[in-house]
């Protein structure tokens, strides 16, 4: 059954809204596919404010999962699976039913199995877990940031004054499976910002983008393989890490 669509002077995000979820509802999934790529890929510039939001993100990388299974892109799919779980622990539940209803052959379920079990177990422990295979234990994905500060100044507000830091940023990626570091893309110009109140508490977000200029900070749980490769965390939520350089252990491996 076709959807009922608003016709008129649609903004381009909402049509591509409606378009993915024409494209699912009618069978076409390669074309749904690149309707959820899209949306991933312009919801900070497209998005209204109330879907920029880690609930909104994470949705999309689920969204893009499922019709990339449906569409027989297994690896997409898992791409996205991997995505979803960095970016929320929350998704640890759903990412294990996707999982669990691909389409793998035994190595290549055996191959994920162990990084999204240990990821969901780490991220997410009063969640249902996948089956762990016990040589990858104490190793998952993850993602890195390598950082160069932009602007470090005192400003006004009518707080007070307050320090400001915007830097640049380049996204890396660990891939437990390989144990290897790469490179997510390029680098973003005014990647993020960080402030504190001048006289007032420890900013932890502040200080670790200070302590992490021209090396790496990741906001996400460290693996136990890296973990003395970090300094942190700096929240009490047990996230935030800083290091000088990408764990040498992941380096090493790499070579």
């Amino acid at each position: 059954m076709p959807l009922l669509l608003v016709m008129g002077c649609t903004p381009a995000w909402e049509r591509h809204k409606a378009n993915f979820a024409q494209r699912e509802a009618d069978g076409r999934y390669d074309d749904a596919v690149e309707e959820a790529k899209w949306l991933i890929e312009n919801a900070s510039d497209e998005a209204p404010p109330e879907e920029r939001t880690m609930a909104s993100d994470t949705k999309r990388q689920l969204d893009l999962s499922r019709v990339a299974a449906k569409s027989g892109d297994s690896r997409l799919a898992i791409e996205a699976l991997r995505g979803s779980l960095m970016n929320d622990s929350n998704s640890a539940a759903a990412v294990g039913q996707l999982f669990s209803q691909l389409p793998l052959d035994p190595a290549t379920r055996a191959r994920f199995q162990g990084e999204f079990g240990w990821n969901t177990a780490a991220l997410a422990p009063d969640e249902a877990r996948l089956p762990t295979d016990p040589a990858t234990t104490g190793c998952w994905s993850y993602h890195a940031r390598e950082v160069r500060i932009r602007h470090n100044r005192t400003v006004k507000t009518a707080d007070g004054p307050e320090r400001q830091v915007t830097y640049d940023a380049r996204l890396w990626t660990f891939d437990a499976p390989t144990h290897r570091w790469r490179a997510a893309g390029n680098w973003v110009t005014d990647a993020g910002a960080a402030t504190e109140l001048v006289g007032g508490p420890p900013a932890p977000r502040y200080r670790a983008v200070l302590a992490a200029d021209h090396g790496f900070y990741t906001e996400e749980r460290v693996p136990a393989c890296h973990r003395e490769s970090w300094q942190g965390p700096f929240l009490e939520n047990g996230t935030l890490f800083v290091s000088p350089a990408l764990p040498a252990q992941a380096a090493a491996a790499g070579d």
